[in-house]
């Protein structure tokens, strides 16, 4: 059982430093805003001089490198915090409490094998991070797609399962349990559950949703570069339906009100009040009426709310589920 626990852990602080606490100036510094004129002035000397195509590559990759390496090592060192944070707080509530259904006693021991897993844990982060960093700045057409996102979160998750196979090679984590009846396996650990689900269905989901609108949206008009300043738009948190619309509303206020939007509907559905999500979407319609006159504006809006609302009811279900 501590290697579920352990498990769940890392994923929460995963979850909370990617989509909760990563704020614009982290981002700048994984995203130098001048790195892309640096490059090509790179390559341009690289020709100039006469440089062999690996040679340039590996000029490019040093830079990038040393422009951003700052950045991600902050990135990385908050999660390898976090993941502290998470396990000196599962042992306050074990040594306060008794088992319950919402939380079970499982001591974590700190000793030389947790170590070593809370510093792979951090190594591992960085080194997925430099390499998104690398495939983004080399390949900017990348960005402008869903697969790097979802490639990156993957390599995450299975960067997890395999810490955890490192620290219990005989046991690891029930995947194939949580694969055939998730309900039954969240309901073991139903606090840690809880709080991956609110993370999900509300910072998370915005970020994700915002990354399939844009994906739709090169789709739609072959766009072939976006500017760095929208690339690190997409990699913070603003919600789809205000994606296009920066410039004239409160900073963040597409992100701000989707994650209040979907924590609204998880109020309605534990106080068993479904019809409140009509009353979310009237209000929210009304607010964005006279910009829905405009077709572009109007389908990203529909699109980007029936996302919103389908995560925030399967994620509230769920939640549901765990705590009545």
């Amino acid at each position: 059982m501590v290697e579920m626990r352990l498990g769940l852990l890392m994923l929460l602080a995963h979850l909370l430093g990617d989509f909760v606490l990563q704020d614009e100036k982290i981002m700048q510094m994984r995203f130098p805003k001048n790195l892309n004129q640096i490059l090509k002035r790179s390559k341009v000397y690289g020709e100039v001089n006469g440089y062999k195509l690996k040679q340039t590559n590996w000029l490019a990759t040093k830079q990038i490198f040393a422009y951003t390496s700052k950045g991600n090592i902050i990135h990385a060192g908050i999660h390898g915090l976090l993941l502290m944070m998470c396990i000196g707080l599962n042992n306050l509530l074990t040594s306060e409490c008794t088992n319950t259904k919402f939380f079970k006693v499982i001591f974590i021991n700190c000793d030389v094998k947790l170590v070593s897993l809370v510093i792979s844990f951090i190594i591992c982060h960085f080194l997925i991070d430099i390499l998104k960093v690398e495939i983004s700045y080399r390949y900017p057409q990348t960005t402008e797609k869903i697969g790097l996102f979802i490639l990156d979160q993957m390599a995450h998750l299975l960067s997890l399962y395999g810490l955890i196979k490192y620290y219990s090679p005989y046991k690891g984590m029930d995947i194939m349990g949580l694969i055939t009846s998730p309900i039954s396996f969240m309901q073991q650990e139903r606090l840690i559950w809880v709080g991956i689900n609110f993370i999900g269905m509300t910072f998370f989901a915005g970020i994700f949703i915002s990354q399939i609108i844009n994906h739709i949206d090169h789709n739609q008009h072959n766009q072939r570069h976006l500017s760095q300043k929208t690339i690190v738009l997409l990699e913070t948190r603003e919600n789809s339906d205000e994606v296009h619309n920066q410039t004239k509303e409160i900073h963040h206020g597409g992100y701000i009100i989707g994650v209040l939007e979907r924590i609204l509907i998880l109020c309605a559905l534990l106080m068993s009040q479904p019809q409140f999500i009509g009353y979310i979407l009237t209000a929210k319609s009304i607010a964005r009426l006279s910009k829905l006159k405009e077709d572009r504006f109007a389908e990203y809006f529909l699109i980007g709310n029936s996302l919103s609302f389908i995560i925030a009811i399967i994620g509230g279900s769920i939640i549901k589920r765990l705590v009545c």
